[in-house]
């Protein structure tokens, strides 16, 4: 298990995918794929947490393009 670290939220929203929270959360996930939604939702909480967002639903709604 890692050591725990501290982490400058504010920091962590420019970093992206590079970022500490969505890297550790990827990691941590046994079979999380690049697609998972998961380490998103973590990011998110991580936001609302600091008050950079709106404690809002996040809806992902996949639907294929009728031909």
């Amino acid at each position: 298990m890692k050591a725990l670290v501290v982490v400058d939220d504010y920091a962590k929203i420019g970093a992206g995918s590079d970022g500490v929270i969505l890297t550790t959360a990827c990691e941590s996930l046994k079979g999380c794929c690049a697609a998972c939604a998961v380490p998103v939702g973590v990011f998110k909480a991580m936001q609302v947490a600091v008050g950079v967002a709106l404690p809002k639903d996040v809806t992902i709604c996949i639907a294929q393009a009728e031909e």
